[in-house]
C-alpha cells in the first residue's frame, strides 16, 4: 500500500504548491472539449501547463483550469 500522507507528497505536488491560490500564467494546449491526440477522448477542462517550470517527468508542470470557459 502506498502512503499518500502530506509527509510523502508527490514531486509534482511539491513543485505546484507555490502556485496554489495565486494568479499564474498558463498555456493551454488542449482546450475544453478538444480531443486527446492519441486516445480520442474529450477534455472536460482546459488543460495545459505552467510555462518555465519543469515537472519530475521533464515536461512543464501540468495545469487544469476549472473556471469559466
Amino acid at each position: 500500500m502506498t502512503d499518500r500522507s502530506a509527509d510523502h507528497e508527490s514531486g509534482s505536488l511539491a513543485l505546484a504548491r507555490p502556485f496554489l491560490d495565486r494568479i499564474v500564467d498558463l498555456t493551454f494546449d488542449r482546450p475544453y472539449g478538444s480531443r486527446h491526440p492519441r486516445c480520442g477522448y474529450r477534455y472536460p477542462v482546459n488543460y495545459g501547463f505552467v510555462p518555465g517550470t519543469r515537472a519530475p517527468d521533464g515536461e512543464e508542470l501540468d495545469a487544469y483550469y476549472l473556471g469559466p470557459r
